[in-house]
């Protein structure tokens, strides 16, 4: 019996080694298989630079020092400034005195047929600037020679503060229906980066941050004192959001 049974092992053990060949096998097809469509999936062209598309580095916000232009009208009849006008140079004023600026130019048109007017309008502009707050030791003024003698030369006042700027936009050099890579277009982000340069009011916190301002010691102190007394420091609004805005309907 012990030889029928060792018989009957070794007529085994070559089916057991087939089956083991024939999942090898199989296995490997199926690896190669999978590396076979992973090449044919792989993209020939060249890689995609991300930092390449970024809006940012494409169309960046500079920070530089630029002038602050404000041109006013002269007329040969007129004999003072009329009020919307005296008010934009006085908000003008306060843009300068805001941005610690240096020196205010005012340039006086010459040559254009006004010089009378000009001279008499730039005196008033001079006493607009010192009612708002520049002193007169700040302010220079000098003739410019007004191009063909045009009737319409404008006095401009003119100071130096730091502007945030971005290129122009409308850079448009390539066909939009021809991306094969689906990346952002040249002129992609320029406007959004153009507003937001328009938006800042004080450039230099585009460079740095501003430092931290100290809290109310006063308001600080009352409010420690009434929490300790048992109270709360919260705002009491009394009962008036419990009105009516309106009958309509009642």
């Amino acid at each position: 019996m012990s030889k029928i049974l060792k018989a009957k092992r070794l007529m085994k053990r070559p089916a057991r080694l087939t089956d083991r060949k024939g999942r090898f096998l199989s296995r490997a097809c199926l690896v190669v298989g999978v590396a076979l469509s992973a090449a044919a999936c792989k993209s020939t062209g060249s890689e995609f630079n991300v930092a390449a598309h970024d809006y940012r580095k494409n169309h960046p916000i500079i920070v530089e020092e630029a002038p602050a232009i404000l041109d006013v009208p002269v007329a040969r009849q007129t004999a003072a400034i009329d009020p919307g006008l005296t008010q934009a140079i006085r908000l003008y004023a306060e843009g300068y005195k805001r941005r610690h600026a240096q020196v205010m130019h005012i340039l006086v048109p010459s040559g254009s047929g006004h010089d009378a007017a000009a001279v008499r309008t730039a005196r008033q502009v001079t006493r607009i600037l010192n009612q708002s707050g520049v002193p007169t030791s700040r302010i220079h003024r000098r003739p410019y020679r007004s191009e063909g003698g045009q009737d319409a030369a404008p006095i401009r006042l003119a100071y130096h503060r730091l502007a945030a700027t971005v290129d122009q936009c409308g850079n448009w050099p390539n066909n939009l229906g021809d991306t094969p890579q689906n990346g952002n277009w040249e002129n992609y982000g320029c406007a959004s980066q153009s507003n937001l340069a328009a938006l800042v009011d004080n450039p230099s916190d585009l460079l740095y941050p501003r430092g931290s301002v100290s809290g109310d010691t006063a308001r600080r102190t009352r409010d420690i004192d009434v929490y300790r007394d048992g109270n709360t420091p919260a705002t009491d609004w009394g009962d008036d959001d419990d009105g009516f805005a309106s009958e309509v309907g009642n």
